[in-house]
């Protein structure tokens, strides 16, 4: 490879890599334009939430690179004219057609690698994707109930939670008003700590500690509870 061939790639490469990253970035923000109903609210790591991206990115890569090479390419032949280096090459008497070389032979490249990560990295991509939505979607919504007010998230039920320990998920303080018998708030249940789990059975639980329901009709029964 001539120095010339060094020189053109060089200027080349630069601009293509920046503008490659620029172009996947503001397409993969697209895609996860077009998902984030499905992501939020579902408390994933940010290792499933990377994962998602990472697989969202490589799909974009087919997208991404004709015009990251059409971009770069002119970003090339404009800074060496600017420079007045495509002027002094063409007066050494080198041809465009020449100059251009080194690009072409950059363009196949590329054109080679957005074919294999069509043909080969996409299909694994989709995959990847639909088996993590699927996935996703079985989680359900994650409730964080906040202090010192009121909450009806939870349908059929008013909770209030006094203080909640985030590290442990444990609320103290906690009553509950229930109107699931479309009568009201029936009962009112008391409990000093409470913690809401997931059940596969039953969907999420608040396991309480003690409990104290407060019956309307003026009874009192110590018991445990749950709530769907």
């Amino acid at each position: 490879m001539k120095k010339l061939d060094r020189f053109i790639l060089k200027s080349f490469i630069g601009p293509f890599v920046a503008i490659l990253l620029v172009v996947v970035f503001i397409l993969v923000m697209q895609f996860l334009w077009l998902y984030i109903d499905e992501l939020v609210g579902k408390g994933l790591s940010f290792k499933v939430i990377l994962e998602f991206l990472a697989w969202g990115s490589v799909t974009m890569l087919p997208l991404s690179l004709p015009l990251a090479t059409l971009l770069a390419s002119m970003m090339t032949l404009g800074t060496l004219g600017q420079n007045n280096e495509l002027l002094a090459i063409k007066a050494a008497g080198v041809s465009l057609q020449r100059v251009l070389m080194p690009l072409g032979a950059a363009c196949l490249v590329v054109s080679i690698g957005a074919f294999f990560v069509s043909n080969d990295l996409m299909p694994v991509a989709f995959n990847k994707i639909y088996t993590l939505r699927d996935d996703i979607g079985k989680t359900k919504e994650e409730i964080k109930i906040p202090t010192g007010t009121f909450y009806n998230g939870i349908e059929g039920y008013i909770l209030r939670v006094n203080e909640r320990n985030d590290e442990t998920g444990v609320m103290h303080g906690v009553m509950v008003y229930n109107h699931t018998a479309n009568k009201g708030n029936v009962s009112l249940t008391l409990a000093d700590s409470a913690m809401m789990k997931m059940s596969k059975e039953r969907g999420r639980v608040v396991q309480y500690g003690a409990v104290q329901t407060m019956l309307y009709n003026g009874q009192l029964e110590v018991k445990g509870g749950a709530i769907k």
